[in-house]
């Protein structure tokens, strides 16, 4: 790690700001683990990561699980997503030992169609209450 990194781990646990002006130029030469290790050392236990577990998802879920094993991942179930995108997810977790932890809405995707009908075809009044 090199110097103008390891000025960064002066920030105090619990302090909400950082001075991204010194982040981002002590990490503007830095790899995307170093980016990774950096965030980890920083937050510790309260770093998370979220992923919408699409195609391009694989790639920092590895790297991520790779620095940090047990990084809670958040994924937001909109009850949207394509069958694909549900079995990727379940292969990807399984493959490299994540933890997500998965988040419906707290209405379900087929209750608004149901109360409201289908909105998202209307004007744009209909638009603004969907």
């Amino acid at each position: 790690m090199n110097r103008e990194m390891e000025a960064l781990k002066l920030v105090p646990l619990g302090r909400d700001e950082l001075d991204l002006d010194a982040v981002n130029a002590a990490l503007e030469d830095a790899d995307a683990e170093e980016v990774v290790r950096w965030a980890a050392e920083t937050f510790g236990e309260r770093l998370v990561m979220s992923s919408s577990f699409g195609a391009q998802s694989a790639l920092m879920l590895h790297l991520a699980s790779r620095v940090v094993p047990k990084i809670p991942v958040i994924f937001l179930d909109t009850g949207y997503l394509f069958p694909e995108t549900y079995q990727f997810a379940e292969a990807l977790t399984e493959r490299l030992g994540l933890r997500p932890g998965v988040y419906p809405p707290k209405m379900t995707a087929a209750r608004p169609g149901a109360l409201f009908g289908r909105l998202y075809d209307g004007d744009a009044a209909d638009l603004e209450r969907y």
